[in-house]
């Protein structure tokens, strides 16, 4: 078998009537006469290649929609906006970043949002109670805040 750029090179030479003895399927016979192979190895050989782009072309557009998709995950990932209440209130069992400032009382850290209770929602420890209404002393984020 050619390598691609033979079987292109025989093509363009077979379309733009140019001489066969430039064709890369030039061969002798027994008899020792030059003939233009081309109407059998060039067509199975181009057929290969054809087949083989094809599988290609396809891989290349998976992996361009893996990518995209990556590329907006990441995207993200790298925001990190403060939670909103109905948001936090579907966090329960997680853990989420807090930054509370109010009455002196300052704190950055990991707690785990335990329950639900009313209008407040309780830490694991029972530490913290956080509310719609005091919302404005207390930001929740999903990643650590630097």
């Amino acid at each position: 078998m050619k390598m691609l750029d033979e079987v292109i090179k025989a093509y363009e030479i077979c379309t733009k009537e140019q001489p066969c003895s430039l064709c890369p399927y030039m061969e002798s016979d027994a008899n020792g006469k030059w003939a233009c192979a081309l109407c059998g190895d060039c067509t199975f050989d181009a057929l290969y290649y054809l087949k083989e782009y094809r599988e290609k072309k396809q891989e290349i557009a998976d992996i361009s929609i893996d990518y995209v998709v990556l590329k907006q995950w990441w995207a993200e990932q790298q925001e990190n906006p403060p939670l909103t209440w109905d948001e936090l209130k579907t966090m329960l069992g997680q853990p989420v970043w807090l930054v509370y400032d109010w009455n002196n009382i300052h704190y950055k850290g990991w707690i785990l949002l335990d329950q639900l209770k009313g209008i407040f929602i309780i830490d694991a420890k029972d530490e913290w109670a956080l509310s719609e209404a005091n919302i404005d002393n207390w930001k929740a984020y999903r990643k650590e805040q630097k």
